[in-house]
């Protein structure tokens, strides 16, 4: 395991930034989880809000997930938005 150093944490924290400024826009309304002012909450608040008189139990099994994408895929859709060959290779 790594331990990211000092600089590490900060362009990792900038390109997060980056990231969240071209993405968030196209993401959907109703997404929550892992998003700034749409935490996993908000999807049970909203749920509860919407849905009356239904029951229903949605699992999910993501064990091993990030190990298994396909790194090509991921890197061809970050090049749809970001003309910047120096923030995809890091």
């Amino acid at each position: 395991m790594g331990i990211p150093t000092a600089d590490d944490k900060l362009v990792q924290a900038a390109v997060k930034i980056l990231l969240e400024q071209i993405h968030e826009p196209l993401f959907s309304p109703q997404s929550h989880g892992f998003r700034r002012g749409r935490p996993c909450h908000t999807a049970l608040t909203e749920i509860k809000r919407t849905r009356h008189g239904v029951k229903w139990l949605v699992e999910v099994d993501i064990v091993g997930y990030y190990d298994n994408i396909d790194y090509n895929i991921l890197l061809a859709l970050l090049r749809r938005r970001i003309d910047d060959d120096r923030l995809i290779a890091w």
